[in-house]
């Protein structure tokens, strides 16, 4: 900016703007996933984090599965092998589910 710009007039729509609210979602959300991170690392954990975009113009956090790479909101491990997977990969079934023949 030079001395000639102070003179002029310049238009909301010119400039950049900066919203406090939309700021700090973006700043909550990336500390969600840096701690998202650290735990999983912290309980070695071997799967990655992935995210998707809401309508309202926020972010959601997702798993990936280790085995099937499919996006997953809540991953299992296994009591005996400790594989860490998704509830298909494991083919694991609900308790109600086990009483009935599938």
């Amino acid at each position: 900016m030079n001395s000639r710009d102070l003179d002029r007039i310049f238009l909301v729509e010119q400039c950049e703007k900066i919203n406090c609210s939309q700021l700090i979602r973006q700043i909550k959300q990336q500390i969600k996933k840096e701690l998202l991170k650290a735990r999983l690392e912290a309980e070695d954990m071997q799967t990655e984090i992935l995210e998707s975009r809401t309508g309202n113009g926020g972010c959601r956090l997702w798993f990936q599965c280790p085995q099937c790479k499919e996006r997953k909101e809540n991953l299992y491990r296994h009591p005996i092998t400790e594989i860490i997977a998704c509830k298909n990969c494991l083919d694991l079934r609900y308790k109600s589910q086990a009483r009935r023949k599938i």
